[in-house]
């Protein structure tokens, strides 16, 4: 005996069609596609968060090549917007082409597209790399206003609030106001990556600078809103990794990605800033004597690692810059006083 599948109620699809907005069989637009499947993603439990961003990214570079039509999409234009992303580190790129295959995909199986043309793109296995870790120079430069203006003040005093609580670049973007406690002087990082809460203590220096930036740009602003804002609207965490990177450029401290003695350096990122607080954080414990193993799970809490597993490699980049300074310094040593037979 044949089952047959009762169609839903007419209730039910209105019910539908009001959560997820139309059928995809009556939208067209790239743009309303991509909204249709992040609400779909979330609909399943998924936060889709920076899947959402990248998406909108991916929408706006198709826009700007006169593509707003999954039919019009082609391997061509997939294979240039694969390009422009190079500059990432590999495990991000990877992320990335992943995101926007699954996009496709999900595109080709709606019947919007006949292939998803990223199965010409070339995916390479992605690389470790050694994160690039600024001077103390390059971040007094970073911290200083390049010009007058609040916006530059602004990104300076995010640059050293992130530097200085070895926070992602999520973490300060998503930060409420509520969650800044004046008088302990303490942040309170919600469920980020992992979904881990901790809460970070502030240095008396950067808790009187963001007090002073709540009186003066957020006076009036309800505790549940961004503490960080630009024209009254939350800092999206790629535009804030975009315009960090324009600020480098400027400062010419930016350089891409580059191999050299089997290994890859990569270039800097907003993300550089927690790496170098967390390696400057081990030299000094290094210099000062300190059991930097038996402090290195204070530092993977303090990060907001799962286990000090992940913040060992740290103690690997921490190393390679200490052999790197003992050779110049023997170079020096050698140039200045060289050795008579």
């Amino acid at each position: 005996m044949t089952e047959t599948v009762s169609p839903l109620p007419s209730e039910a699809i209105d019910a539908l069609w009001r959560y997820f907005g139309p059928p995809a069989e009556a939208l067209d637009r790239l743009e309303d596609l991509a909204e249709r499947f992040v609400e779909l993603k979330r609909g399943l439990g998924y936060k889709y968060q920076s899947e959402h961003a990248m998406l909108r990214r991916l929408i706006e570079f198709l826009a700007e090549r006169g593509i707003d039509r999954a039919s019009r999409l082609s391997a061509g234009v997939v294979r240039e917007w694969a390009q422009s992303r190079q500059d990432l580190a590999p495990r991000a790129f990877a992320r990335q082409l992943q995101r926007v295959s699954i996009f496709l995909d999900h595109l080709k199986v709606i019947g919007k597209l006949s292939e998803n043309p990223f199965e010409s793109v070339p995916r390479h296995a992605p690389k470790d790399g050694m994160p690039y870790i600024f001077s103390r120079e390059e971040l007094a430069r970073i911290f200083r206003p390049s010009q007058s203006g609040r916006f530059e003040e602004d990104r300076a005093l995010i640059c050293k609030f992130i530097y200085a609580c070895g926070l992602r670049c999520q973490e300060a973007a998503h930060l409420l106001i509520r969650e800044f406690d004046v008088p302990a002087r303490t942040v309170f990082i919600r469920k980020t990556k992992f979904s881990k809460d901790r809460l970070v203590p502030l240095h008396p220096s950067i808790a009187a600078r963001l007090t002073e930036y709540l009186s003066r740009r957020r006076a009036g602003a309800s505790p549940d809103e961004t503490l960080f804002v630009r024209y009254r609207r939350p800092y999206r965490p790629n535009s804030l990794g975009d315009r960090f990177r324009e600020h480098l450029l400027r400062l010419g401290i930016y350089r891409p990605a580059q191999d050299r003695d089997g290994v890859r350096y990569l270039s800097p990122s907003l993300h550089s800033l927690r790496h170098s607080f967390a390696v400057y954080r081990l030299l000094k414990w290094y210099r000062d004597g300190a059991d930097v193993q038996a402090k290195l799970p204070l530092l993977s809490t303090y990060l907001g690692h799962v286990d000090p597993v992940s913040t060992q490699v740290y103690l690997k980049i921490t190393a390679l810059l200490l052999r790197e300074a003992a050779a110049r310094f023997s170079a020096h040593f050698e140039r200045a006083l060289p050795l008579k037979p």
